[in-house]
């Protein structure tokens, strides 16, 4: 009887990053250890921590490669320190507040051992707001897995609807177009996504496979990030959607209307309303004959809902 051939396996980085998440740090690396399908090498960037981190890292130095800067670098540069000590084919990134569920290595491996063309596979998380847990499904990303599809487009006109920590990427893809982009501080991880998108099919798990703790001084929710807003997204427009490209102007400017109406949504909820009312007419001149304008103010509505909600 003829031995059925397997599909080669590709070897698996974890990326964990953290900054002073002692009250965290050993849930978010007991879950990594936890996996159905054992990570070929777990590294860890101490971003200069000045709690007891340290001292837990010290407990599982047989398991992890440590990476340590002397002073907070930020999470951007903590993650591509990391990224360019991975030595995997595949690698993820968790910040040391979340943590993974026992499955998403194998689920998400698999898809990248079958399907060499994709590069990225992603997944819902589970959102914590204290004690309380959300499946939270961005509508772009939608309720059905879809193993192969292209994104740049959905990403450009729709807003960031992958979960950083739950994206496995392929090394190979990230060597080929570069870490993540230095000059986003904030939106450096939906940056990569346009970016590796622009060649690569991504695949897409409709189950929750990591959690995602949301706090309130930082990360979404930090002032930084909502200020960033204008600058870090037309950043990426200009990036992505050179003007000099005829093949993209229809995509320029389905991008640019949907991101004036973002600012638009964005400064109204903030009380900004005269700000507010100048960008939902920034809007109207790129796209003056949009039925948007008439069927919802609101762009993103899943992003806008969500941080009512929040």
């Amino acid at each position: 009887m003829m031995k059925k051939l397997e599909h080669p396996k590709g070897t698996i980085s974890v990326v964990v990053t953290t900054y002073n998440q002692e009250t965290f740090l050993s849930q978010s690396l007991e879950s990594v250890f936890a996996q159905t399908r054992k990570a070929d090498e777990v590294i860890v960037v101490n971003n200069g921590s000045t709690d007891n981190t340290t001292k837990i890292l010290h407990k599982y130095k047989s398991k992890i490669t440590t990476v340590s800067h002397k002073k907070n670098i930020g999470a951007l540069q903590g993650g591509n320190s990391g990224l360019l000590k991975a030595t995997g084919d595949y690698v993820i990134i968790l910040a040391a507040d979340d943590w993974f569920k026992p499955t998403i290595l194998e689920e998400e491996a698999k898809v990248l051992d079958l399907h060499p063309e994709i590069a990225v596979v992603y997944s819902q998380a589970v959102s914590v707001y204290g004690n309380k847990k959300v499946v939270e499904v961005a509508e772009p990303a939608g309720k059905k897995t879809v193993i192969g599809r292209w994104e740049f487009k959905r990403l450009l006109t729709q807003g960031d609807f992958i979960h950083y920590g739950t994206a496995l990427i392929r090394k190979s893809a990230l060597k080929k177009h570069g870490l993540l982009d230095p000059n986003v501080q904030y939106r450096n991880d939906y940056e990569l996504w346009i970016r590796l998108s622009k060649y690569y099919p991504f695949a897409y798990i409709a189950r929750p496979l990591a959690y995602y703790r949301i706090h309130n001084n930082y990360g979404i929710k930090s002032s930084g990030f909502l200020e960033s807003t204008e600058q870090e997204l037309g950043y990426i427009l200009k990036k992505h959607l050179p003007v000099g490209d005829k093949d993209l102007d229809s995509l320029r400017s389905d991008a640019y209307h949907a991101y004036y109406r973002l600012l638009f949504s964005e400064n109204i909820l903030a009380g900004n309303i005269k700000k507010g009312w100048r960008f939902l007419l920034q809007s109207l001149r790129v796209k003056p004959l949009s039925l948007s304008h008439f069927t919802t103010l609101y762009p993103f509505v899943w992003y806008i809902k969500r941080k009512i909600v929040i």
